[in-house]
């Protein structure tokens, strides 16, 4: 039974890990897009200067926000990953925790269980 219980434990961690990949994965394209979204936004901020365009204070205040709020959302995101990351390993070692416990289990019931002694006197 615990071959099983180790085959078990196995299959749950492999599908908890490729969870964990697909989410990190998702979330690191989001970071990316950010990012791009981010270095064009410094690209307008930094023409309008060099243009010295007439409304510079009032467009650089709004770039400004734009750009702080994308890097709190990337920060954000960073934070989703390590916890999701955390989540995944916390998983699968209580996974294997399970399996260990199972075969323990087993173990003893198949020792208390085992052969009878025979009195033969």
């Amino acid at each position: 039974m615990g071959l099983m219980d180790n085959l078990k434990a196995t299959v749950k961690n492999a599908a908890s890990k490729t969870g964990e990949v697909a989410e990190t994965t998702t979330l690191k394209t989001r970071i990316s897009n950010l990012e791009y979204e981010t270095d064009k936004i410094y690209k307008e901020l930094g023409m309008a200067y060099y243009n010295n365009e007439t409304d510079f204070k009032e467009k650089s205040k709004d770039l400004c926000e734009k750009i702080k709020a994308n890097l709190d959302q990337i920060e954000n995101l960073k934070k989703e990953i390590e916890k999701s990351k955390s989540e995944g390993k916390a998983e699968r070692e209580a996974n294997r925790q399970a399996a260990k416990e199972a075969a323990e289990k087993d173990e003893a019931a198949d020792n208390k269980g085992g052969v009878e002694k025979i009195d033969l006197n």
